[in-house]
Protein backbone atom coordinates (compact mmCIF):
# COMPACT_ATOMS: atom_id res chain seq x y z
CA UNK A 1 0.00 0.00 0.00
CA UNK A 2 0.81 3.97 0.01
CA UNK A 3 1.07 3.62 2.94
CA UNK A 4 3.72 1.17 3.85
CA UNK A 5 5.86 2.85 1.41
CA UNK A 6 6.13 5.45 2.67
CA UNK A 7 6.50 4.28 6.09
CA UNK A 8 9.09 2.03 4.87
CA UNK A 9 11.24 5.22 3.09
CA UNK A 10 10.73 7.44 5.89
CA UNK A 11 12.58 4.79 7.90
CA UNK A 12 15.07 4.00 6.16
CA UNK A 13 15.76 7.72 5.50
CA UNK A 14 16.00 7.62 9.49
CA UNK A 15 18.24 4.99 9.74
CA UNK A 16 20.68 5.50 6.72
CA UNK A 17 20.92 9.46 6.74
CA UNK A 18 24.65 9.56 7.66
CA UNK A 19 25.46 8.05 3.79
CA UNK A 20 22.01 8.07 2.15
CA UNK A 21 19.63 10.90 1.07
CA UNK A 22 16.23 9.45 0.49
CA UNK A 23 13.56 11.58 -0.55
CA UNK A 24 9.72 11.00 -0.52
CA UNK A 25 7.85 12.94 -3.45
CA UNK A 26 4.23 12.25 -3.03
CA UNK A 27 2.55 13.71 -6.25
CA UNK A 28 -1.22 13.71 -6.47
CA UNK A 29 -3.63 14.14 -9.51
CA UNK A 30 -1.37 14.54 -12.27
CA UNK A 31 -2.91 14.81 -16.56
CA UNK A 32 -0.85 11.63 -17.32
CA UNK A 33 -3.31 10.22 -19.71
CA UNK A 34 -3.65 7.24 -17.42
CA UNK A 35 -7.55 7.36 -17.34
CA UNK A 36 -7.81 6.81 -21.03
CA UNK A 37 -4.56 4.62 -21.63
CA UNK A 38 -6.07 2.43 -19.01
CA UNK A 39 -9.70 2.00 -20.60
CA UNK A 40 -8.15 1.48 -23.93
CA UNK A 41 -6.36 -1.44 -22.88
CA UNK A 42 -9.30 -2.97 -20.78
CA UNK A 43 -11.42 -2.57 -23.96
CA UNK A 44 -9.23 -4.32 -26.64
CA UNK A 45 -8.78 -6.91 -23.77
CA UNK A 46 -12.06 -7.39 -23.31
CA UNK A 47 -13.64 -11.17 -23.98
CA UNK A 48 -15.77 -10.72 -27.07
CA UNK A 49 -14.62 -7.55 -28.26
CA UNK A 50 -14.31 -7.38 -32.47
CA UNK A 51 -11.33 -7.10 -33.91
CA UNK A 52 -12.58 -3.34 -35.05
CA UNK A 53 -13.01 -2.49 -31.54
CA UNK A 54 -9.42 -3.99 -30.40
CA UNK A 55 -8.00 -1.53 -33.42
CA UNK A 56 -9.80 1.59 -32.86
CA UNK A 57 -11.28 1.59 -36.25
CA UNK A 58 -15.18 1.48 -35.51
CA UNK A 59 -17.38 4.03 -37.27
CA UNK A 60 -20.51 5.68 -36.38
CA UNK A 61 -21.34 8.51 -34.03
CA UNK A 62 -19.62 7.71 -30.76
CA UNK A 63 -16.16 10.67 -31.08
CA UNK A 64 -15.75 9.49 -27.78
CA UNK A 65 -13.03 7.41 -27.86
CA UNK A 66 -15.46 4.94 -26.42
CA UNK A 67 -15.20 5.68 -23.05
CA UNK A 68 -19.08 4.41 -22.16
CA UNK A 69 -20.20 1.84 -19.76
CA UNK A 70 -22.27 -1.04 -20.89
CA UNK A 71 -25.27 1.35 -20.25
CA UNK A 72 -24.22 3.46 -22.93
CA UNK A 73 -23.05 6.63 -20.44
CA UNK A 74 -19.91 8.31 -21.17
CA UNK A 75 -17.12 7.71 -18.48
CA UNK A 76 -14.61 10.43 -17.60
CA UNK A 77 -12.38 11.89 -14.99
CA UNK A 78 -12.62 15.54 -13.91
CA UNK A 79 -9.04 17.04 -14.97
CA UNK A 80 -9.61 20.69 -13.72
CA UNK A 81 -7.56 19.64 -10.67
CA UNK A 82 -4.79 17.84 -12.03
CA UNK A 83 -1.58 19.48 -12.73
CA UNK A 84 -0.15 19.33 -16.15
CA UNK A 85 3.23 16.23 -16.18
CA UNK A 86 5.71 19.06 -16.87
CA UNK A 87 5.38 20.96 -13.85
CA UNK A 88 5.16 17.71 -11.47
CA UNK A 89 8.48 16.91 -12.86
CA UNK A 90 9.41 20.14 -12.25
CA UNK A 91 8.35 20.29 -8.99
CA UNK A 92 10.25 16.96 -8.46
CA UNK A 93 13.65 17.76 -9.42
CA UNK A 94 13.15 21.14 -7.58
CA UNK A 95 12.68 19.44 -4.43
CA UNK A 96 15.52 16.82 -5.27
CA UNK A 97 18.30 19.71 -5.47
CA UNK A 98 16.80 21.65 -2.80
CA UNK A 99 18.69 21.14 0.77
CA UNK A 100 18.03 18.55 2.37
CA UNK A 101 16.13 19.68 5.82
CA UNK A 102 13.65 21.29 3.49
CA UNK A 103 12.45 18.79 1.28
CA UNK A 104 12.53 15.40 2.92
CA UNK A 105 8.60 14.92 2.27
CA UNK A 106 6.96 16.99 -0.81
CA UNK A 107 3.79 16.83 -1.52
CA UNK A 108 3.11 17.81 -5.41
CA UNK A 109 -0.82 18.55 -5.94
CA UNK A 110 -3.10 21.28 -6.91
CA UNK A 111 -5.63 22.62 -4.72
CA UNK A 112 -7.75 20.96 -3.19
CA UNK A 113 -5.64 18.10 -3.12
CA UNK A 114 -3.01 19.16 -1.11
CA UNK A 115 -5.84 20.85 1.37
CA UNK A 116 -6.63 17.01 1.85
CA UNK A 117 -3.29 15.82 2.27
CA UNK A 118 -2.47 18.65 4.96
CA UNK A 119 -6.23 17.65 6.35
CA UNK A 120 -4.90 14.04 6.76
CA UNK A 121 -1.14 14.50 8.12
CA UNK A 122 -2.49 17.12 10.77
CA UNK A 123 -5.93 17.23 11.24
CA UNK A 124 -7.02 13.50 10.83
CA UNK A 125 -10.54 13.68 13.10
CA UNK A 126 -11.22 16.66 10.49
CA UNK A 127 -10.12 14.40 7.42
CA UNK A 128 -12.37 11.84 8.35
CA UNK A 129 -15.47 13.89 8.89
CA UNK A 130 -15.08 15.22 5.32
CA UNK A 131 -14.35 12.38 3.59
CA UNK A 132 -17.42 10.77 4.92
CA UNK A 133 -19.34 13.46 2.81
CA UNK A 134 -16.78 14.20 0.03
CA UNK A 135 -16.55 10.14 -0.36
CA UNK A 136 -20.14 9.41 -0.91
CA UNK A 137 -20.99 12.16 -3.46
CA UNK A 138 -17.92 11.34 -5.43
CA UNK A 139 -19.43 7.72 -5.74
CA UNK A 140 -23.20 8.96 -6.39
CA UNK A 141 -21.52 11.52 -9.54
CA UNK A 142 -19.70 8.41 -10.16
CA UNK A 143 -22.87 5.85 -10.77
CA UNK A 144 -25.04 8.87 -11.68
CA UNK A 145 -22.96 10.55 -13.93
CA UNK A 146 -19.98 8.13 -14.77
CA UNK A 147 -17.82 11.53 -13.64
CA UNK A 148 -14.92 11.16 -11.38
CA UNK A 149 -14.78 14.55 -9.71
CA UNK A 150 -11.84 16.15 -8.30
CA UNK A 151 -12.93 19.54 -8.89
CA UNK A 152 -14.24 20.95 -5.25
CA UNK A 153 -16.87 23.64 -7.17
CA UNK A 154 -18.22 20.50 -8.93
CA UNK A 155 -18.32 18.40 -5.42
CA UNK A 156 -19.56 21.94 -4.04
CA UNK A 157 -22.80 22.15 -6.31
CA UNK A 158 -23.69 18.30 -5.84
CA UNK A 159 -23.66 18.24 -2.05
CA UNK A 160 -25.95 21.69 -2.42
CA UNK A 161 -27.86 19.66 -4.50
CA UNK A 162 -28.17 17.08 -1.93
CA UNK A 163 -29.19 20.00 0.53
CA UNK A 164 -31.41 21.20 -1.65
CA UNK A 165 -33.52 17.38 -2.37
CA UNK A 166 -33.07 17.19 1.40
CA UNK A 167 -34.73 20.11 2.34
CA UNK A 168 -38.01 20.29 -0.16
CA UNK A 169 -38.29 16.59 0.70
CA UNK A 170 -37.45 14.61 -2.35
CA UNK A 171 -34.63 13.03 -0.47
CA UNK A 172 -35.01 11.24 2.87
CA UNK A 173 -31.28 11.14 3.09
CA UNK A 174 -29.04 14.62 3.34
CA UNK A 175 -25.98 12.29 1.49
CA UNK A 176 -26.29 9.87 -0.84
Amino acid sequence: SKHALRGYFTALAVEERSWLRVDLVLPGATDTGLWSGSYDAARTSAVGASSEERSGTTTGDNNDEGRHDNSGRLLHADDRSKMAVGRCAQLIVSSMIGPHFLFFETWITRNPGLLWVYLASYCPMTFQLLTNIVGPLRTAMWRKNGEDALYMPTLLRQLWGCVLDYASGRSDYLLP
